[in-house]
């Protein structure tokens, strides 16, 4: 180790090993000054450097192991929640193969570029267990681990240094999701009720119930609990407030569509884990319950997914002349500090349903569901 054993009697023991191409490299550089320097001649540079300094001279040398130590410290998932114990498995994998296609490095502003250049080309190139090559998407997804290691270790550690990567072209181009038509929204509701089709599944039925009524991510009624549906309050509600992306998504939702088969469901899928889709369920990996959802959903439409029912709320309230203003609050695409208060409504009694505003949310709920009722 050169920080811990320098000696200037070591010098001449090294200087002899290995060092050709960084004086050959002077020379180069003296007649062509332009020349880009090659990565072995950076890394005999910096052994030189570690032979002829005493160590109280040399600036700390950070390495790409050392990045991530730090971010995995800030960012490991060590809770017991499957879900988020798969995603970061996810995550440390994405990093493992990082570093063994560029290799351990010295952290600087070349090497990182240059490592997180060779990656993407790597992945550009790289295909999937059917052949097919990754998609933008997909390859913009898996830098995002090295990338959001090395910006943390460079603001943690104040160095000068910009983590600039290359970028993605397709990565943030969105394809069109289907929206159901107002037909197509009643054969899905029929279709999920239907006990005898090999697809049915209680939990399937009370998600696409809610979901239609209240523009769900399948991520949030996934972590939903059993308690956040209050169909007992004179307005009976639904309360989207427990790990949300975003704040904007923490909303009260008056449900006007089957209440009562709603109760029945709750009563069928109750396990004593309070979560609203049961305890297995709640289980699952996000691209399992967003899978299972769209293949009843292809059923009506071959192009239409478990997002489509996010889609097909915003179209119902268009076409029933919702305000932007309700349909934000409903959907969850509001920011709007002049919400109902979750935990009012959460704590309150039932007669908390006379609220004006939750009365306004109800009637605009009941036009954008009217074809439904």
């Amino acid at each position: 180790d050169l920080h811990t054993t320098h000696n200037h009697d070591n010098v001449d023991l090294f200087a002899d090993c290995n060092f050709e191409e960084m004086i050959e490299f002077d020379k180069i550089q003296t007649e062509s000054p332009g020349t880009k320097k090659p990565e072995l001649v950076q890394v005999q540079e910096t052994a030189w450097r570690l032979l002829k300094e005493p160590p109280e001279q040399q600036s700390r040398l950070y390495t790409f192991t050392d990045a991530w130590t730090v971010y995995e410290e800030e960012n490991k998932y060590e809770g017991t929640e499957k879900r988020l114990t798969r995603a970061w498995k996810k995550t440390q994998s994405s990093w493992d193969e990082f570093l063994s296609v560029v290799g351990e490095k010295v952290i600087d502003q070349q090497t990182i570029q240059t490592s997180l250049s060779t990656y993407y080309l790597y992945l550009k190139k790289k295909k999937k267990a059917n052949g097919e090559l990754l998609k933008p998407s997909s390859i913009a997804r898996q830098m995002t681990p090295a990338k959001a290691a090395f910006r943390e270790f460079v603001n943690c550690q104040s160095l000068p240094i910009a983590v600039i990567s290359p970028i993605v072209k397709g990565a943030n181009i969105s394809v069109p999701r289907y929206t159901f038509n107002q037909k197509e929204q009643i054969e899905l509701l029929s279709l999920s009720a239907d006990t005898s089709h090999e697809l049915y599944a209680p939990w399937k039925e009370i998600f696409i119930l809610i979901a239609i009524q209240s523009a769900s991510h399948a991520s949030e009624l996934q972590r939903m609990k059993a308690t956040s549906l209050f169909l007992d309050y004179d307005i009976p509600v639904a309360i989207f407030d427990t790990k949300l992306k975003t704040a904007s998504r923490h909303r009260i939702v008056p449900l006007v569509l089957k209440v009562e088969r709603m109760r029945e469901l709750q009563k069928i899928i109750q396990d004593g884990s309070n979560m609203l889709l049961g305890a297995s369920i709640s289980e699952f990996d996000e691209s399992r319950i967003s899978h299972e959802l769209s293949a009843l959903c292809k059923q009506i439409n071959l192009k239409a997914s478990a997002y489509s029912l996010r889609h097909s709320f915003a179209y119902n309230a268009d076409i029933a002349e919702v305000s932007d203003k309700n349909l934000s609050l409903l959907g969850g695409w509001s920011n709007d500090n002049k919400k109902i208060s979750t935990d009012m409504m959460r704590y309150g009694k039932s007669g908390i349903g006379n609220d004006e505003r939750l009365v306004a949310l109800q009637k605009a709920a009941f036009r954008i569901s009217e074809h439904l009722l």
